[in-house]
């Protein structure tokens, strides 16, 4: 009876942790877009209304791309954009927050390449190959270097940029979006392993 109760429990959390971690982060960006617009519904209905935000806040979005998708909305979104990038501080956020959206919503840049690289002889860390190491810093290593990000697990917001010779990492035959599912799932996920066959 204990033992039935204990695997009761285990398929019990199995199947509610998911579903807790999914709606908790939906829940999240619902009431991020919910918040957005929210002021505009009060001075436009004098109150607050839970939900019609996200609405709005949709609605624009929706507006504003059908406005780009024009010429003149093209040229000021050209324009507005010149303007961010000739700013000094605001060149490398926008760049880097426009790289970001252009990778997880167009795939227009992944963040690179897959590779494996070498944190001791029998230690390895998953990495994704970004191009390149800056000229000053091959200047001062007097060797070609790349730059390798490696992500923090569960959070792949976060991380180390590595800049390491080529013999340091070794590439895989790894898509982008398993490799984060890596990631992500702390190495649980083997959703597209294949498993080897069974002998017998």
């Amino acid at each position: 009876m204990g033992m039935r109760l204990k695997g009761y429990l285990i398929a019990g959390i199995a199947t509610a942790v998911p579903l807790f971690v999914t709606t908790y982060i939906l829940l999240i960006i619902v009431r991020l877009f919910d918040d957005i617009s929210q002021p505009l519904v009060v001075i436009v209905l004098g109150r607050s209304i839970p939900g019609l935000g996200v609405l709005v806040t949709l609605g624009t979005l929706i507006l504003l791309g059908m406005f780009v998708s024009v010429t003149l909305g093209r040229k000021t979104a050209e324009y507005f954009e010149g303007a961010m990038l000739n700013i000094p501080l605001s060149r490398s956020i926008y760049s880097v927050a426009k790289n970001v959206v252009d990778t997880f919503l167009f795939g227009k840049k992944e963040l690179g390449k897959v590779v494996m690289v070498k944190l001791t002889p029998d230690i390895f860390a998953i990495g994704f190959l970004t191009g390149n190491a800056p000229r000053a810093a091959e200047d001062a290593a007097a060797t070609t270097l790349c730059s390798v990000f490696v992500p923090t697990a569960p959070n792949p917001t976060t991380g180390l940029l590595l800049l390491l010779p080529e013999d340091h990492f070794i590439p895989l035959d790894m898509s982008f979006d398993r490799a984060m599912e890596v990631i992500i799932s702390a190495g649980l996920s083997r959703s597209q392993d294949k498993q080897p066959p069974k002998e017998g």
